[in-house]
């Protein structure tokens, strides 16, 4: 893999966010592998899908690319906030491709989120552009990476180094299981996977996530059980080989 963009490749355009978006479109077409299945290579879209930029030919995933010059872990800014909850709703989100570049035009960072990590609960909806905007009272949205599990944040690039693509396979497949819970499953599963994750490597608790119950009540204001579902997730993630249950009420992470 090559970490090098291609400035000539945007020479055409004057505009910025043009040149960085040719350049960095560019980098994926010519240098990423699919991380789903391991095909050599994801192709541009030619489709006009929107929120679409690659697809792979062999496995049909869909991935979105986001480029910025400086890398946040904990925030980065989409679009409009409705198109994006409806995608989310609608079971029609790609999976997104998250790429920090250098000044000196190397890509330093690049993480893979799955389509099936999205919730509405890590979409922040932001405050609405001023009546004398050009697109007035329009509505954007930050995806709140801080919000998201480690485990569905998956690094293909790591400061400045490659992750060998074998990892980020494996990385991927542990996590597939998640997808095939129903949209409104999904979301609790996240929300209380996501919580597990403050307790890193060390063990923890029932009483420790019941501690959350005020959090995941003001989420899914709906659900009146909250204590009777954060053991329904919990059960759930240590099906799915993400936790392992220790006995008498205490869990751990398992770290891979």
């Amino acid at each position: 893999m090559n970490l090098k963009l291609d400035p000539a490749i945007g020479c055409r355009y004057t505009n910025t966010s043009q040149i960085v978006r040719v350049m960095t479109e560019h980098w994926c077409a010519n240098n990423l592998s699919c991380p789903v299945c391991g095909h050599h290579k994801i192709s541009q879209n030619q489709n006009n899908t929107p929120a679409v930029d690659f697809n792979c030919r062999e496995c049909k995933s869909n991935y979105q690319l986001k480029s910025r010059k400086l890398w946040n872990n904990s925030t980065i800014t989409d679009a409009g906030y409705e198109a994006m909850i409806k995608s989310i709703k609608g079971n029609s989100r790609p999976h997104l491709l998250i790429m920090g570049y250098t000044t000196d035009s190397y890509v330093n960072n690049l993480m893979l989120i799955p389509y099936f990590f999205f919730s509405e609960t890590c979409i922040q909806k932001r405050k609405p552009l001023s009546p004398n905007a050009k697109r007035a009272n329009w509505v954007g949205c930050n995806i709140k990476l801080d919000l998201i599990a480690p485990e569905g944040k998956i690094m293909i690039v790591e400061n400045g180094n490659e992750i060998p693509h074998s990892k980020i396979i494996q990385q991927y497949s542990r996590i597939t299981g998640i997808a095939e819970f129903s949209l409104e499953s999904r979301g609790w599963l996240l929300d209380v996977f996501h919580l597990t994750s403050q307790y890193g490597n060390r063990e923890f608790t029932l009483r420790e996530m019941y501690s959350h119950e005020a959090y995941l009540a003001a989420l899914h204001p709906d659900n009146k059980h909250i204590k009777d579902k954060i053991r329904q997730q919990l059960q759930y993630l240590r099906d799915q080989n993400l936790i392992e249950f220790l006995g008498r009420g205490v869990y751990k992470r398992r770290i891979e």
